[in-house]
Formats: structure tokens, sequence, C-alpha cells
């Protein structure tokens, strides 16, 4: 047999050393693969369970008949009694059966691979269907409040809601595919799941065919490609990650840190909660499909507000005040944004909040302690028009080096600039612009701008309604950071003979801040969920 992993897992069964986790693998194995099952079956015919078995049903023989090819010992059994003659005499005749050892042995193993599919699983239901959103499943039919028993479920479109009986939550996204095994495990064995473990729930078992994630609380998802390769990403709380050779290499991941298993390799990365479908953000879709956009937007902005890299999240909601409150759940202190000048208007949807922009020294004023190597800056705005120069959208004060300043060209261009050196000269200022993209029909249109700079890599990608657009320029450096910074206008300390305004003139309903560099797909993802629609 080519796989050492299957070798390995049938040998530890039989040597009766397998724990639970394995017996699952190899469950897992042989339902799939008939190569697989054939190389069990082989196996059992040869192992010592046979001869077991042996010793206890037909006797010592028989066990020590299982080296040679040779025909079990000759069984007799009784026939029907025939009347022969006349005289009314009855005779018994036998007949001799012979059972050959290959057919035997096949038997008995498979019968033993039967026992093995049935070890643990309970019979009765496990968990509950709690709720679903476009869901089409390639076999069976299955409703919202339906009760599932173990067994294997392949969701080919949509999204599911698994209820485990000990309390933990399961959204599964399609395709997938995944099997339930107790009312607090299960096996992905393709597909993404992200799972809320309760205190009541904790020892959670998630199974993928290169790793076990043991959740030790709170939230955790984790991504399966077709070939098996695997992501664990840890949103909150702590998660066992079990692989290597019988999966007993263990290493405890915390909140923010995700891990990429193929074969024996594991690479460290940084969780993406974004990329995994939550509860709140199926109960967002499900706004936005009945036409409540702002209400699906709202649910939206809470999984925003918890991101773990999340440092502002500005939503310009609630009663009007001398400040607009940073809903980020991991706010620095005295984060809030203060107004300066502005006055408040409507955003993206009617009753949604923003404010406008008209004049110079217009303006909020914000800060974020500490240094980042990385940083994603996102805007909702609505810009009326564009003068000569920067166009302010978030302003640092050039304080040290890595101060930054992000902004729209006169031209249209989106840009950001990094400060290279202490002294706050033109000439010290590493500036990055994409195409023009705030012309024509954008002007006076509720658009989404980001800008995410990777400090791991160096560079900076612009996007506009959640699409990288072309950049051009130097690559960045890091440390980053964003103290004093000014929102919609900049007062440079000192003021160069006839230079422009920084002023924006527009509206902003939403600015976030992330210390973290999102990827194209989170991006695309952000827009898709605050997209005005038609209005």
């Amino acid at each position: 047999m080519s796989d050492p992993r299957l070798s390995s897992l049938v040998e530890r069964y039989f040597d009766r050393e397998a724990g639970a986790d394995e017996i699952a693998e190899l469950q897992m194995l042989l339902r799939e693969n008939a190569a697989a099952r054939e190389y069990y079956w082989e196996v059992a015919e040869w192992h010592a369970l046979l001869r077991q078995w042996g010793e206890q049903e037909w006797g010592r023989d028989a066990a020590k008949a299982q080296r040679r090819v040779t025909p079990m010992p000759t069984v007799s059994r009784p026939v029907p009694r025939s009347q022969e003659n006349a005289r009314g005499k009855a005779l018994t005749r036998r007949k001799v059966v012979r059972f050959p050892f290959a057919q035997w042995a096949t038997g008995i193993a498979a019968a033993a691979a039967v026992v093995l599919f049935l070890i643990h699983q309970p019979r009765g239901p496990v968990a509950t269907l709690d709720q679903v959103a476009d869901v089409s499943w390639k076999s069976g039919k299955f409703e919202p409040g339906g009760r599932l028993k173990p067994g294997l479920f392949q969701l080919e479109t949509g999204a599911a809601v698994v209820a485990f009986d000990r309390g933990a939550r399961v959204v599964i996204e399609g395709p997938a595919k995944f099997e339930l095994r107790d009312d607090n495990s299960m096996i992905l064995r393709a597909g993404k799941a992200r799972a809320h473990v309760p205190e009541s729930a904790h020892g959670f078992k998630l199974q993928t065919p290169r790793f076990t994630a043991v959740d030790i609380g709170t939230q955790f998802g984790c991504d399966v490609s077709a070939d098996g390769i695997g992501e664990l990403h840890v949103f909150e709380g702590h998660v066992d990650l079990r692989s290597g050779p019988a999966k007993k290499s263990s290493v405890r991941l915390s909140e923010n840190q995700a891990m990429r298993v193929e074969g024996e390799a594991s690479t460290p990365l940084t969780a993406r909660p974004l990329a995994f479908l939550s509860e709140t953000e199926m109960a967002g879709r499900q706004l936005r499909e009945s036409g409540d956009l702002l209400g699906a937007w709202r649910m939206a902005g809470r999984q925003l507000d918890e991101h773990p890299a999340t440092l502002l999240h500005l939503d310009f909601e609630g009663t009007p005040g001398a400040e607009i409150p940073n809903k980020s759940k991991r706010a620095p202190l005295g984060s809030n944004a203060k107004i300066i000048a502005g006055s408040r208007a409507e955003g993206r949807w009617p009753g949604k909040g923003a404010l406008t922009f008209q004049a110079p020294g217009d303006r909020l004023e914000f800060s974020l302690p500490g240094q980042f190597e990385s940083l994603t800056l996102l805007a909702w705005v609505r810009v009326e028009g564009l003068h000569e120069g920067k166009n302010s959208l978030v302003m640092g004060r050039p304080s040290q080096p890595g101060a930054m300043h992000w902004y729209l060209y006169g031209n249209g261009a989106l840009g950001v600039g990094v400060l290279s050196k202490m002294e706050d000269d033109p000439s010290n200022w590493r500036n990055l612009h994409s195409d023009p993209v705030m012309i024509g029909s954008n002007i006076g249109s509720w658009v989404m701008l980001a800008t995410v700079l990777d400090g791991g890599t160096g560079t900076a990608i612009h996007y506009f309604n959640g699409q990288p657009i072309s950049n051009r320029g130097a690559t960045i450096r890091s440390p980053l950071h964003l103290v004093a910074a000014e929102v919609a206008d900049y007062t440079p300390a000192i003021v160069l003979k006839n230079e422009p305004p920084f002023n924006l003139h527009g509206s902003i309903d939403e600015l976030a801040v992330l210390s973290t560099a999102l990827t194209p797909e989170d991006v695309a993802r952000l827009y898709q969920q605050g997209k005005p629609g038609p209005r």
C-alpha cells in the first residue's frame, strides 16, 4: 500500500492503539476509497484478530491454519431423511461441505469493517438544522428546525447553521462536505465552517483530513480545499491544533492566529475573520435580499466592530453630538473622533447618518496610539468636486517617520504617502497614486475607497468599489502610525506659499482603520455588504 497514513491507521486499529480521532479518520478513508477498503480487508485476513476469532469459534487448529493456504477442516451437517426401502428404515446422510479459507477470512474482515463503521456512532439525532440561506443539498431534503442524525451531508450552495446539542453552533458555507459524529464533534472533508463554542461545549472537535481542531473557546474557522489541505483561523479564545503522524503533534493557537496544514508542513498565518461567514452576516444577507439594505449594512457593521484588527470604526450613526464614537470592540482609550466642524447629512440610504464637509477647516480629529506593521484604511465617500493637490481623507501629523497621508489627488487618483525621514519636507514623503478613478459619474455618487499598506511585503494596494486598481510610486516602509490624525482636512505645521488647501468637498458616512493588511477577497466582501444598491 502506497499510503503510509492509511497503513499506520489500520495497524494501530488492529493493535487496539487507535484513539477516537484516528478511528474516525479511518472510517472516513474506508467510506470514500475502495482501494483503502481492499487494503483494510487484506490486512484483516492475516491479522491476529482472525486468530483470536478462530480460537473462539472454530478451535485452535483453525486459528493455526491462518498461516497456511489450505482448506479449513471439513464440517458436516445433517440432511433431510429419506425413505430408502419398504422396511421403513430411515437413513441419515451427511453432506461434506468445505469452506475455503479466503472466503471465510474475507467474510470476517467485512464484518470487522462493518463493526469499525459502527464504533462510537450514536443512533439518535445529535444536532438541529437551525437556519439556512439559499441552500441546495446534493441528496436529501433538510428543513430548518429539523433534527440531524450522525452521517454525511453535502451542501452544494448556500449556507446552513448546525446547532449541536451540547451548544456549539457551526455556520457551513457551500460547497461543502461534512459529517456529524456526535453531539460535540464533526468532520469537515471540504468547504468552510465557522464555529462558535460556548462554555457548555468546550472541547468541541472539528476534524479535517490533515488536522483536528479542539476548541478551548470561543470562535474559530476552518477552510478545507478539495485536496484536503486545511487552514485553521482563531477569532476568539484558544484552539488546540493536532496534526502530523497520528495527529499527535499539538500546538495551541490564540486570537488572531492561524495555521495552514499541508502534508506534514504547517505555515503560520494571520486570522481572517472576514473570510468566514458568520450568523450575523447571514442575517444581513437575508435583510439585503428582502430590500432592507440599511439593516443589512448594520448587521455587517457588527462583524467589522468585532474584528480583532479593527482600530477605528466610525459609522456616523446615532444622536448628533460633539463626537462620533469609535464602535470597535478594541477601541483604544480616547479614540472617539471629535467633530471640529461639519454638517450632519444623509448617508447611503434614507435614515443613514453622514457628515458633510464644505469649507476649509471642516474636519474630524482622532488619534490611534502605537505603531503598526500594516494598515488598512477604508471609507465610504461622496465627493462633490476636487481641487488641485491633495484632498484629505485621513492625514496624520508628521511627528515621526511612518506618519501617513491618505487622500484623493486633484486628477481623481487615490493616493497614500508615508514619511520616510523626520523632516516634514515634500522630498521625504513616499507617495503612491492610482490611476484616476474619481471622475465622471463617480463624482456625486457614493463609492468605497480603500488602501492596504502591507509592511510584510512593503507594498500598497488601492481599491475602488471593492476592486484593486493600479498603483504607481515607491514601496512602503513600516512601522506606520496615525497619531493626531485629521479627516477631510489637514493643517500643515508650515504652510508653503501658494500651496492649495487640503480640505475635502463632500461627505463621509463610514470610516475604518485596521491594523492588518486585508486581502482582496476581504475588501470585496466589505464592498458587497455596504454597496448602496438602487435608490
